[in-house]
């Protein structure tokens, strides 16, 4: 089994303990068996990988072009308008990475360096092969001077770079760079 298979299957495992946990919690709350019905029904859909846009109705075409709007707010040097837009695509469709990476450049861009590292950190758990969100929660963290963090983060990018995959030559090389800068 594949290291990415072993942490689906320990995020699976920890998705149901999690949502066991929930219904207790729900079923302990002294709220109208309407409100229950709603918590729990929502905590079934999340449990089955689903998210909370899947519940108001949102579709993939749907995230794709508030994303859009958010890359374009983004690109155009506007982050506190893109903020919110990816701070609600994170919200209500929380398993995809690009919606992190998008808030995590944002937060960058807006200097606000520990929260950048925090959406970093969830892109990498949502894919801990890919090698960009690390590298950039490391620039983050030389930039707050955390030298052993950063250490941390860019070792990990080593970690993951694949030599089979030619994307993953540069995020090597800035990775290798920045590590040879620390000593």
């Amino acid at each position: 089994m594949s290291g990415k298979n072993l942490t689906d299957a320990s995020a699976g495992a920890a998705q149901v303990d999690m949502a066991a946990m929930m219904r207790e919690m729900v079923d302990a709350l002294q709220v109208e068996q309407k409100q229950k019905d709603l918590a729990l029904d929502v905590l079934d859909v999340l449990a089955k990988g689903g998210n909370l846009g899947q519940i108001h109705g949102l579709t993939k075409k749907d995230f794709d072009l508030i994303y859009s709007v958010g890359h374009t707010f983004y690109k155009s040097g506007k982050y506190e308008k893109a903020m919110p837009i990816f701070q609600f695509l994170t919200l209500y469709d929380h398993p995809t990475k690009k919606w992190w990476m998008g808030l995590g450049a944002t937060l960058q861009m807006m200097k606000q360096f520990q929260k950048a590292v925090d959406a970093y950190s969830v892109a990498t758990i949502l894919d801990i092969e890919d090698p960009k969100p690390q590298l950039q929660a490391g620039y983050c963290l030389l930039t707050m001077k955390k030298k052993k963090e950063a250490r941390s983060a860019l070792e990990g990018v080593l970690l993951c770079c694949q030599d089979n995959v030619p994307a993953h030559a540069v995020f090597k090389s800035q990775a290798q760079a920045l590590l040879n800068g620390l000593k």
